[in-house]
């Protein structure tokens, strides 16, 4: 077993107490969130691209253009393709997966909004 001594003054020193102002320990200033930009996509290559949620997707930024997540979410949560409910999750998932496979591409300069 090994012998436990005094502790060592420089684990000590590594162990220094808040600055205390008249009684009361200083609190950190919370640091501001940085927003993420809104990303924006724009169509890719989609000739592979046959049926399906898949479809309905590139076929609504096709029309749209530049869409955000959100527009997706808006337009195809809620409905029901060959059996399968969408949820904004699923609409997540798929775009990643476009994303991954180049069916949709990511706007360098997304403009102002």
């Amino acid at each position: 077993m090994k012998k436990r001594g005094a502790t060592d003054a420089k684990k000590a020193a590594a162990n220094d107490r808040p600055e205390v102002e008249n009684g009361k320990s200083k609190k950190a200033a919370p640091k501001a969130k940085v927003e993420k930009p809104v990303e924006r996509y724009t169509i890719g290559q989609t000739e592979t691209v046959k049926r399906g949620l898949l479809k309905e997707f590139c076929d609504f930024v096709r029309t749209k253009g530049v869409v955000t997540v959100e527009q997706l979410v808006s337009a195809l949560a809620g409905r029901q393709i060959d059996g399968h409910k969408i949820d904004a999750a699923r609409v997540n998932r798929y775009v990643s997966y476009a994303r991954n496979h180049g069916h949709i591409k990511l706007v360098k300069n997304a403009g102002g909004k």
